[in-house]
Formats: structure tokens, C-alpha cells, sequence
């Protein structure tokens, strides 16, 4: 089966920034944990039935992967006494990677089934990713007014 949407988001994983996975996380715990359940609950047939389970599965350990890989860290790991330890700046990565791993699932499930499923639940799964990856630089201007972004958001 053509994934392209799966691709997509597969493919934008490794790019993701810490901001993007405090975004991700984020918004998934403000989401609807309920409505989510509701989605899962459909959405595991649908993958049966269209057949999709081997791309899910696959997907779900490319995340697996991406949530425990310490070589994605940015700096390097420390020597310690009994081996290589992760600073304290890698594990905070890393769990914000492993915070972030439901909302990515969450999204490849839509990506799978989500012309099937009810679009609450559809706009519940993929919230979170869609808020991550689109949300706008923030503003870095000093000589911007709090008066001219206001202005700016509401134009």
C-alpha cells in the first residue's frame, strides 16, 4: 500500500528540535484522552483489515528507534566509571523524545486510517503533529512591540 502520508511524517522524525517535541508532547496532553481512545479503538481493524499492519509496525519501531537512539543527541556522552552515561542534557532529550512518542503514533495511525475513522477522532490524532511541525517562529525581534504582534495576530 502507497503511505505517503506516513512517509511524510517518517521522514520529518529525525529533523524534529527539541521545541518541536516540547510542542508535540504539549499538545498531546492537552488533547482529548478519551476521543484518542475512541480513535485507537477504531482505527486497529481498519489496519487489519486494509492490511497495513507490517507499515504500522514498521513505523512504530522507526519512532521506538528514534525515542532511545542517544547517538541523536547533540553532544557527546560522558565517561563514567562504568561505561558511557548520557549527561543530564541527553536525558532530558531523550525523555522529551519519549514523551513525544504517543503523539507520533497517534499520527501515524491517522495517516494509516483516518479517511475511515469520524473526523473528531482524525482531527484529535493529528493535532499535536500538525501543531509541531506548523507552528510559526517565534518572534525574535527586540524592537517589535508587544502592541505590533498583537496587531499582527489578530490581522
Amino acid at each position: 500500500m502507497d503511505t505517503p502520508q506516513v512517509d511524510a511524517i517518517l521522514a520529518r522524525i529525525p529533523a524534529l528540535d527539541a521545541e518541536d517535541v516540547r510542542v508535540l508532547h504539549a499538545a498531546w496532553e492537552g488533547g482529548d484522552g478519551a476521543l484518542r481512545q475512541r480513535a485507537w479503538k477504531r482505527g486497529r481493524p481498519i489496519i487489519a483489515k486494509r492490511g497495513v499492519e507490517e507499515t504500522y509496525r514498521d513505523a512504530a519501531d522507526l519512532v521506538r528507534r528514534w525515542t532511545s537512539d542517544h547517538t541523536l543527541v547533540r553532544t557527546r556522552t560522558s565517561a563514567i566509571t562504568f561505561g558511557l552515561a548520557p549527561s543530564f542534557i541527553e536525558q532530558d532529550w531523550l525523555d522529551l523524545r519519549i514523551a513525544a512518542a504517543p503523539a507520533l503514533l497517534d499520527a501515524i495511525l491517522a495517516s494509516l486510517v483516518g479517511d475511515e475513522l469520524p473526523v473528531e477522532e482524525q482531527e484529535e490524532l493529528m493535532a499535536p503533529w500538525l501543531e509541531a511541525t506548523t507552528h510559526p517562529a517565534p518572534v525574535a525581534d527586540e524592537w517589535t512591540s508587544t502592541a505590533e504582534v498583537v496587531e499582527a495576530a489578530e490581522g
